[in-house]
């Protein structure tokens, strides 16, 4: 009796501890990779790119104007629109590409072993899906993003930063001469 109690407790607790594992690596709201379990992958991704010759692109998306989501319809629709382009997001790429919430509004898309016209477009059939008509009487959402290819010879966050630079770039153009 008191051997089936405690393998019990240790299944419990061995339970609670992938669950907060899960945690360090996923993003509560939406369910996708946070900023670490996002850098992992790249890490894995960029590794396979060496040892394979392997080709792809990485896109880093900002929600324009995100805060006037917020603002004006407040935070529970801010997060219904989180939540609604992970899902498209997780629709649009294939099981072997990574998605991640980085934090706030922003995302990254890993598309893996692609060459870099297929990456466009499958980037271009996303970003449609996501600037697309809204959905469930969500406000209309556009995007900034930074695409960039990699391939064997890439570092992770040299990668990330080019992408992360092509965004903002993108991101200042929409908004015009300062």
């Amino acid at each position: 009796m008191y051997a089936a109690q405690v393998e019990q407790q240790i299944a419990s607790q061995n339970e609670r501890i992938e669950y907060l594992q899960s945690l360090s690596y996923t993003d509560e709201l939406t369910g996708l990779f946070n900023r670490r379990g996002f850098a992992e992958q790249v890490k894995r991704t960029l590794a396979a790119a060496r040892r394979f010759g392997h080709t792809g692109v990485l896109v880093y998306c900002d929600l324009d104007n995100f805060k006037e989501i917020n603002d004006s319809h407040g935070h529970c629709v801010g997060d219904k629109v989180l939540r609604r382009i992970a899902e498209v997001a997780r629709h649009s790429l294939r099981e072997i590409d990574t998605i991640a919430r980085l934090g706030g509004d922003e995302f990254a898309m890993l598309i893996a072993q692609t060459k870099w016209a297929e990456g466009m477009k499958r980037v271009k059939s996303l970003q449609w899906a996501i600037e697309g008509v809204p959905s469930d009487g969500l406000p209309e959402v556009k995007v900034s993003l930074g695409i960039e290819p990699y391939g064997p010879n890439d570092t992770p966050e040299y990668l990330v930063r080019r992408a992360y630079m092509a965004m903002y770039y993108v991101k200042r153009r929409k908004k015009g001469p300062m």
